[in-house]
């Protein structure tokens, strides 16, 4: 009887001393190799760390955000394993692990563009994007397939690119919905010289699509065709293009 007391006092301690390192597991785990967490300090219950992205130009991990996370012990009861975590002392947000999905909740994240568009898989992905995303969602919840279903909002300040340097395109909002594993999304223009107005989508088994419209100076469109040929069309207008793939 003692012996089996000790044991599972072994394992009790073990798992309450679990190291933060498996964050890092999960996150990488979660993220497809995307995102990790370095620096990890305490537990997994209870610690803190530094948010990592991937950046495919350099082939190296770079730093993004601070990181504090605490075990949500009323989720508990209702079935989920859940945290609580604080991205540089935001409003706390939800991630929640279930028997067969995950779900995250309340999370606003900030953030260089590039660390996303890059993960996309189409050319016009590798373009270095510039500008900062603001990825906002109340609810998102996937299978542990991927399949996913909520709302995300994005705004794009300050948004440019590598192939046409010093040239600032405007701010766009983005708002998208994740129905059955199928992301749809409205891409609008809130201010800016280039205004794009479409729409477009992706899953797990189709890649990035978009149907846009772009209208701006006449001089800088008339450069789509040199980063974008396979996919811009001019239309009669010189200053209005059509982008599709």
């Amino acid at each position: 009887m003692r012996l089996v007391v000790g044991v599972l006092a072994a394992v009790l301690v073990a798992v309450a001393m679990a190291p933060a390192s498996l964050i890092d597991r999960a996150g990488q785990a979660l993220s497809h190799g995307h995102v990790r967490v370095g620096s990890a300090e305490g537990t997994i219950w209870h610690g803190r760390g530094v948010i990592e992205v991937a950046d495919s130009a350099t082939k190296s991990w770079t730093l993004w955000r601070q990181v504090q996370w605490s075990l949500d012990i009323p989720a508990i009861f209702s079935g989920w394993l859940a945290w609580r975590l604080s991205v540089e002392g935001a409003e706390s947000s939800q991630l929640a692990f279930g028997p067969s999905r995950w779900r995250v909740t309340n999370l606003t994240m900030v953030g260089p563009a590039r660390y996303l568009v890059q993960h996309f898989a189409n050319p016009l992905a590798k373009l270095g994007w510039q500008g900062d995303l603001r990825l906002a969602t109340p609810s998102l919840e996937c299978s542990w397939q991927g399949i996913c279903d909520g709302h995300l909002s994005a705004h794009w300040l300050n948004a440019g690119c590598d192939c046409l340097p010093e040239q600032v395109f405007g701010d766009y909002a983005i708002e998208a919905v994740a129905n059955a594993g199928r992301v749809r999304f409205d891409l609008t223009t809130v201010a800016g010289a280039i205004r794009v107005t479409g729409s477009g989508g992706f899953s797990t088994e189709k890649p990035l699509s978009l149907d846009a419209t772009v209208s701006g100076d006449p001089l800088v469109l008339s450069r789509l065709p040199a980063v974008a040929s396979p996919w811009a069309t001019p239309t009669e207008d010189p200053g209005i293009w059509n982008i599709h793939f």
